[in-house]
């Protein structure tokens, strides 16, 4: 939490008072089922605009796992002229899986770009690294 030290303003909005007690605000979108097991479906900051439209990369990724044979995925919002782009991993086709996703999402959600990796790039906390992806993207 070193990031929040001495930021009041970013301490304020990432932590809440309920009920007297001090909650993380984690960005993590989430759900219980009914045997009490936790899911994380994605991050409230997987929003961005395309097209003048509002889209979401978790709803991106869980399309494009639908389809059986990505085992993982992320998104590179557009930005400065870079297309918006689904990197996964996993047997599926590039073609197909661009012909797979324009039959499930809105035209302004299917990616313009995808690309298929061996391995996706990790953070230093284990998390998939959309930015490394774009850098790899850029200089592969």
């Amino acid at each position: 939490m070193a990031g929040y030290h001495n930021q009041p303003e970013l301490t304020q909005n990432k932590y809440i008072m309920v009920d007297g007690k001090r909650w993380l605000r984690t960005g993590d979108l989430g759900r219980l089922d009914s045997g009490g097991y936790l899911y994380c479906d994605g991050r409230n900051e997987s929003y961005f605009k395309h097209k003048g439209f509002r889209v979401s990369a978790s709803e991106i990724i869980a399309n494009a796992k639908t389809l059986g044979s990505i085992t993982s995925a992320l998104v590179i919002p557009p930005k400065d002229g870079f297309p918006l782009t689904l990197c996964y991993e996993g047997n599926a086709d590039e073609g197909a899986l661009y012909n797979y996703l324009a039959g499930r999402l809105e035209p302004h959600s299917v990616p313009e770009s995808i690309r298929k990796f061996t391995r996706l790039p990790l953070n230093n906390n284990g998390k998939l690294d959309p930015k490394a992806a774009k850098e790899q993207i850029d200089h592969g």
